[in-house]
């Protein structure tokens, strides 16, 4: 008897996990999503590297200790204490190498998207590697709950290379002179 209850409840879960997924999937679900998937853009330029991550707030390990009121997003007064508890912790989550030299962001800031729950954080990172490869590392899932993926976007010169990070600890390596870079098309 032990093993047919067993078995119902693995399948039990099982269904549920497939409802959630394809609930997540669903129109409905992407345009209000909360699967743990970060964005992370990198774009060089003459004197930088900058980088843009967007991100669920709520899937940080640390959330809590900012979410003063307790609803579960983060509101624009709970930004400030953001950049003092969380900023660093994400700069920190994200390594970039560029000609394989590890460096360090110069400055590095966090607001919220306008019209969604969404976090934004923006680093810049002095070296122009508009012309050297360059390898990005990503331990994110080290500092939000459970599964993480990051999504990677590397724009060069109006040429794109895109990755996934699936992984903790996952990396990509972008290099301008790749045949397989593919323009960048802007959406209209």
């Amino acid at each position: 008897m032990d093993r047919i209850s067993s078995f119902r409840q693995l399948v039990k879960r099982r269904w549920f996990g497939l409802l959630v997924v394809a609930g997540a999937l669903s129109p409905a679900g992407l345009s209000a999503h909360t699967i743990p998937v970060s964005y992370l853009t990198i774009v060089p330029d003459k004197d930088f590297v900058h980088v843009e991550l967007v991100l669920n707030p709520f899937e940080l390990n640390f959330f809590s200790e900012i979410d003063a009121n307790r609803n579960g997003r983060l509101d624009r007064e709970e930004v400030a204490r953001f950049e003092e508890v969380g900023t660093r912790q994400l700069v920190d989550a994200i390594q970039l190498s560029v000609g394989g030299k590890v460096i360090r962001a110069e400055v590095a800031g966090a607001s919220l998207a306008v019209d969604s729950h969404h976090l934004i954080l923006r680093a810049h990172y002095r070296v122009d590697a508009r012309e050297t490869p360059i390898s990005v590392r990503c331990s994110l899932a080290r500092i939000t709950r459970g599964w993480h993926a990051t999504s990677v976007k590397y724009i060069n010169s109006g040429r794109r290379q895109s990755a996934f990070l699936e992984t903790e600890e996952s990396g990509a390596n972008f290099d301008p002179a790749s045949p397989d870079a593919k323009p960048e098309v802007e959406a209209r």
